[in-house]
């Protein structure tokens, strides 16, 4: 029985959490599309970063193999 009402308020905090959640991008939506901004930029410099990585392996190769 403890268990179950544990388990119960575990998934009442989580949904106030949800509800909470969904209240301030309700009000605030700027603050998804800051978030939404932030996440591609961040996204497009490890892209940036991994094809630089790559052009580093490939001209290490070319100059191994010259």
């Amino acid at each position: 029985m403890q268990n179950i009402s544990v388990d119960l308020r575990r998934k009442e905090e989580e949904g106030r959490v949800l509800l909470y959640l969904i209240f301030k991008l309700l009000v605030y939506p700027q603050l998804l599309i800051c978030r939404y901004k932030v996440f591609n930029i961040l996204q497009n410099l490890s892209v940036d970063l991994r094809r630089k990585e790559e052009e580093g392996r490939r001209k290490k190769e070319e100059y191994y193999f010259v």
